[in-house]
């Protein structure tokens, strides 16, 4: 989702938010096979910390995305 594909889309998202979200799937990840006592609880809270910022980012980009879905749409 973050790769522009030449003369079909942009970038849904860009590498920044790409790394982000893939900093809390690895989270979700440890927390689904992992024992909750291997939890880091400084990384949980730097996690929520940044989360509204990813949400806005994330948020953002999606809402870009869609405006270049209907103008395609409106295109063909």
């Amino acid at each position: 989702m973050a790769q522009a594909l030449a003369d079909i889309r942009p970038a849904v998202i860009d590498e920044n938010t790409a790394q982000a979200l893939d900093e809390f799937r690895r989270f979700r990840h440890l927390v689904r096979n992992v024992y909750t006592m291997n939890i880091v609880p400084e990384k949980v809270s730097r996690l929520m910390f940044r989360l509204p910022e990813v949400w806005e980012a994330l948020r953002a980009e999606l809402l870009s995305f869609a405006d270049f879905l209907e103008d395609l749409a409106h295109v063909c």
